[in-house]
């Protein structure tokens, strides 16, 4: 009977504990607004901002950060230090830097180019780097300072070429991506009127295949997706590919779950992606500054005529579903102590119920309900 009683209790505790699990409500879906993005392209103006790029100052950006900061865990002075750094190459460009501080050492950084309007545009990256074995450097060259370097280039150019922009455009480094999206979950619970998110994500690798790019299918607002691929067919010189994460892959997740509508593209299918990410060897020699360059064509491409759109109201909505495997990760990394507990609990109720089938107590459950 004590066991019957005991699994009664742990059940009881397990359902409260997990319902107060900040991230339970994507047992069910997420509404994410539907919105009609340009068919009609300013081509003159995106070409001519493309042809700023310059491989030259990649490859010396790229050089000079992964040599001075061979390391970025997100809770270190490394970490920390790396955000300091490209700060101060946001503020050389001229462009406003808001600061948005975590519980961890390294903040997550925001650019922005202010439009007419108070819907964004945001294209996203992230700041810090892991080795999945500990102690080893986890120098993160394409996971994801190539990202990072994508941005930087696109901003500078645009910057040094500004247009009157509708829409306002905001350029997004997270700290904390790497445990779980921890920094996007943290920047974009304060956030309204993302109207398109674009995560860039590895950018710098090509040796796996072909060269091309990586659009993610599974995890994405579908508008958006195929605006996207218009987008790398008319601005890029590689092809697109379709692929899938299977699980929450980047920090784009972050904005769906929020309800924005948004998109993943890295640097090939996931097949053929990086595979030398979360080690010591993530480095620059497997990084090819021409495909960082086709990221950065596809950057200037979605910020400029993604913020040049009219206002449009939603035509509708998409039910984005996450797993349950995604609801484990993102309660595991954010609530990890009532997490925890709540597995405790679930043992408890695991344990109760072996007692009561071992001791037969569910056969006389089963005759005081027939009597």
């Amino acid at each position: 009977m004590a066991a019957i009683v005991g699994l009664a209790i742990s059940l009881v505790l397990f359902v409260l504990h997990t319902a107060t699990l900040r991230y339970i409500g994507l047992l069910w879906p997420v509404k994410v607004p539907l919105f009609e993005y340009p068919s009609e392209f300013h081509q003159e103006t995106v070409n001519g901002l493309i042809e700023r790029i310059n491989e030259t100052r990649i490859t010396e950006q790229l050089q000079f950060l992964a040599g001075t900061f061979p390391h970025r865990e997100f809770n270190s002075d490394a970490g920390e230090s790396f955000a300091v750094e490209i700060e101060s190459l946001l503020e050389e460009t001229g462009v406003p830097v808001d600061i948005h501080q975590h519980a961890w050492r390294q903040p997550s950084l925001i650019a922005k180019i202010p439009g007419q309007q108070q819907s964004k545009v945001v294209v996203g990256c992230h700041l810090d780097a892991v080795n999945l074995v500990p102690f080893l450097s986890s120098p993160g060259v394409d996971d994801d300072l190539s990202g990072v370097v994508t941005l930087l280039e696109a901003i500078r150019i645009l910057r040094q070429n500004p247009l009157e922009l509708r829409q306002s455009l905001e350029f997004h480094f997270y700290a904390a991506e790497e445990p779980g999206m921890r920094g996007s979950l943290d920047v974009l619970a304060s956030y309204t009127d993302i109207v398109a998110f674009l995560q860039q994500d590895m950018t710098g690798f090509s040796a796996g295949a072909p060269p091309h790019f990586g659009v993610v299918e599974d995890y994405a607002s579908e508008p958006l997706t195929e605006y996207v691929k218009r987008l790398i067919e008319t601005y890029c010189t590689i092809p697109h590919r379709s692929t899938r994460c299977g699980q929450i892959c980047s920090d784009h997740s972050a904005a769906l779950l929020h309800g924005f509508p948004a998109v993943y593209v890295l640097e090939s299918e996931l097949a053929a992606s990086n595979p030398y990410i979360h080690t010591e060897h993530d480095t620059l020699e497997h990084i090819d500054v021409g495909h960082v360059a086709q990221h950065v064509r596809l950057v200037l491409a979605f910020a400029v005529e993604t913020a040049l759109m009219e206002t449009v109201e939603p035509r509708g909505e998409q039910a984005v579903r996450f797993r349950w495997t995604d609801i484990v990760i993102l309660s595991a990394t954010s609530d990890t102590l009532r997490f925890v507990m709540a597995c405790i609990i679930l043992s408890c109720a695991i344990a109760n119920l072996v007692l009561v089938l071992r001791s037969g107590g569910h056969r006389n459950l089963f005759k005081l309900h027939q009597n």
